[in-house]
């Protein structure tokens, strides 16, 4: 019964299984592929004392269209790389805000603008993979096949699962395999030697979809803290308004060693400031430390990685290692390889159910043995 389940589940959902998982594996390397097809302009950085925070974005917002509004400064990746900074502008916008980026050299001031925008091609290919180009509705149904890729996994593994005497073979494709023995040996290793990879990228998409769901599920089975709301943002009215200089100065203060990510900018002015950052030895893509400052200076609340109980240690790592990020490029091109396993299983399992089906019964090797 399990082996038939396992066959016709694969059987009707093979195809969007497949679009999901190239799909997914293109977007491995969005970022590459963005600035390959739609390339930012260039900007030639110079050495010296840069200015700060504050100073760049006075400067810029001077000298850009008043109605554009700063909302993100993020940091350069190195000193002789630009900063970035994100206007966007709200007013007389029929189709949604715009949004310009703008490249600045921290030293001179000097900066170039840019709308941001996604190339064509893959616009439709986040579509695909978010939501099978079915709007909300969409994405709760790729929830679900990530939910039914889950159990193809496990279900291929208990068929997989073999005798005392069968383990090293059941790790292999046998030499001179030919036909339906073949496609049997390939689908059993690839499945074997990349069922941790694959499962772990399904379950993070699940995660993605469900996180509420999910989550509870996490924070039932590990350690977890008590109280996972925020604290209430505190208003001081009569307080003078901070400057962003002063919240990076506050959120350093909170997490020493640490390095500024990117600070985003309240555009009501009761809104916080959140300043991103990044412990010493840290990546972008790693889960970052989040400090909320009030307008008046008061830390409203610092969300450090390196502080979390084993559930939310989990559930912050999901995003990182669904699309291949901070560990490393080995887990990005294993991320990029699972991907493409859905194709490889359908090809080979496909394979498998047409040659038992062309074949006469008396002559059909038994798929176990």
């Amino acid at each position: 019964m399990l082996r038939h389940l396992h066959l016709w589940t694969s059987l009707v959902l093979c195809l969007p299984l497949v679009v999901l998982g190239v799909t997914g594996s293109i977007l491995v390397f969005r970022d590459e592929l963005g600035s390959l097809f739609e390339p930012p302009p260039r900007l030639i950085v110079q050495t010296g004392k840069p200015h700060t925070v504050t100073e760049i974005i006075d400067a810029v917002q001077a000298r850009i269209d008043k109605e554009f509004t700063p909302v993100l400064y993020e940091a350069p990746n190195a000193p002789e790389q630009p900063a970035t900074l994100r206007f966007v502008a709200l007013a007389g916008a029929a189709k949604g805000p715009r949004i310009i980026d703008v490249l600045v050299d921290p030293v001179t001031l000097d900066f170039v603008t840019w709308r941001s925008t996604v190339p064509g091609f893959l616009r439709v290919i986040i579509r695909l993979h978010g939501n099978l180009l079915m709007g909300r509705a969409g994405r709760v149904y790729v929830g679900w096949l990530g939910l039914a890729m889950l159990a193809l996994g496990i279900s291929g593994l208990i068929l997989w699962w073999p005798g005392r005497k069968r383990w090293r073979a059941a790790f292999l494709v046998k030499r001179g395999a030919r036909g339906l023995r073949l496609h049997r040996d390939l689908h059993n290793a690839i499945g074997i030697w990349t069922f941790v990879v694959l499962m772990t990228v399904s379950f993070s998409g699940v995660y993605l979809v469900f996180p509420q769901t999910v989550g509870a599920g996490i924070k039932r089975l590990l350690p977890s803290r008590d109280n996972d709301s925020p604290a209430p943002i505190v208003r001081d009215e009569g307080a003078q308004r901070i400057d962003a200089d002063r919240a990076i100065a506050i959120a350093l203060s909170t997490t020493p060693h640490a390095r500024l990510i990117s600070i985003g900018l309240p555009m009501p002015p009761e809104q916080p400031y959140r300043v991103s950052l990044a412990h010493p030895g840290h990546g972008r893509d790693v889960p970052e430390v989040v400090a909320l400052i009030n307008s008046s200076g008061t830390l409203i609340e610092l969300i450090d990685p390196r502080r979390f109980a084993p559930a939310q240690t989990v559930l912050a790592w999901q995003h990182a290692i669904h699309f291949g990020q901070g560990l490393g490029w080995v887990w990005r091109v294993l991320v990029c390889v699972s991907g493409l396993l859905p194709a490889i299983f359908a090809f080979t399992g496909l394979a498998m159910w047409l040659i038992t089906r062309r074949a006469p019964r008396r002559t059909v090797p038994s798929l176990a043995g």
